[in-house]
């Protein structure tokens, strides 16, 4: 097959026979160099096996300069502040693997969302970017936190729950202290003070409904994922994190739901539609709170405004 895909290959007038060795390379024969580049290209199963074949093998699957490499493009957004407290790179790729299924989902959305607010906190964004990355922080937080077996309900114990685990529970921790940071506190200020200014747009009569509809769904994500922050990581500010009045003030008066929550509340009871079709809304919402999903349009009532219901 390769003799003739090459004999295709050639021009018309350079037609001629190619002769093709079939030469078998056994993979003991190779050095550990290309055999660490070879698995490197393999699944993790795939590496796991290859440990257990012999004890040629073995070391080279074992090496932690290889795991590193699988845990990097498996999780790309993996900390900095992580990877400081990794001793070894193949049991901390077992630990993660080791959870749910769900996890390895997870962990890539709680390594991005701790990515984006790194640079937040690093001021590496300007204004207009800043918007765009607490959206995208808003989306992977209710990807996250809406979900029956990772969401942490008062009813739920800890085991049960994203932060119930250790990963999560560091995650947080370092959640905080990047929140906590003049720079991403004044993003998150000026996130909320922008999506506010958008819900004004329902009281114009000739904003076309569409535009509205994606306004709406903004706000409700970034109503939920600062009440995430609130009431779920907002519990992890501690002293190691330098939780001084000053800060446990700045990271309250940034992560505030209750304007958004406000202002969605009032235009629902002035008969503005607010209401989103189930399917867009999350799968799984939390008992307590986030009602501003399931907002219904009082009937009868036109707000002054007929042609947005």
């Amino acid at each position: 097959m390769l003799g003739s895909g090459l004999w295709m290959q050639q021009p018309a007038h350079e037609t001629r026979d190619v002769d093709v060795t079939d030469e078998t390379v056994e993979l003991t024969s190779l050095n550990g160099d290309i055999l660490m580049l070879i698995l490197s290209y393999c699944e993790e199963s795939g590496v796991a096996a290859m440990a257990a074949c012999c004890k040629r093998f073995m070391p080279i699957a074992c090496g932690d300069t290889l795991w590193k490499d699988l845990v990097i493009v498996r999780w790309p957004r993996l900390s900095a502040a992580e990877m400081l407290t990794i001793g070894s790179w193949r049991d901390f790729h077992r630990e993660r693997s080791l959870l749910i299924p769900s996890w390895r989902y997870f962990l890539v959305l709680m390594d991005e969302i701790e990515h984006l607010f790194g640079l937040l906190a690093a001021s590496e964004a300007d204004s207009s970017n800043s918007i765009s990355i607490c959206n995208q922080i808003a989306t992977s937080l209710v990807a996250i936190f809406c979900t029956t077996k990772l969401l942490k309900c008062r009813s739920m114990g800890l085991s049960d729950c994203v932060l119930g685990y250790s990963h999560g529970r560091r995650w947080a921790r370092r959640l905080c202290g990047l929140i906590c940071t003049p720079a991403a506190c004044h993003a998150l200020l000026d996130w909320t003070a922008v999506i506010l200014e958008q819900l004004d747009d329902f009281y114009d009569p000739h904003r076309p409904r569409g535009e509205l509809q994606a306004i709406l769904i903004s706000s409700l994500r970034c109503a939920s994922a600062l009440t995430f922050l609130k009431d779920e990581i907002g519990v992890f500010i501690t002293p190691t994190v330098a939780a001084s009045d000053e800060v446990r003030f700045a990271f309250q008066r940034a992560v505030s739901p209750e304007r958004v929550a406000e202002a969605l509340r009032s235009l629902e009871m002035e008969g503005f539609d607010v209401s989103v079709p189930p399917a867009l809304r999350p799968a799984r919402l939390p008992h307590l709170g986030h009602a501003w999903w399931n907002a219904q349009t009082r009937q009868g009532y036109l707000g002054g405004v007929t042609n947005i219901r």
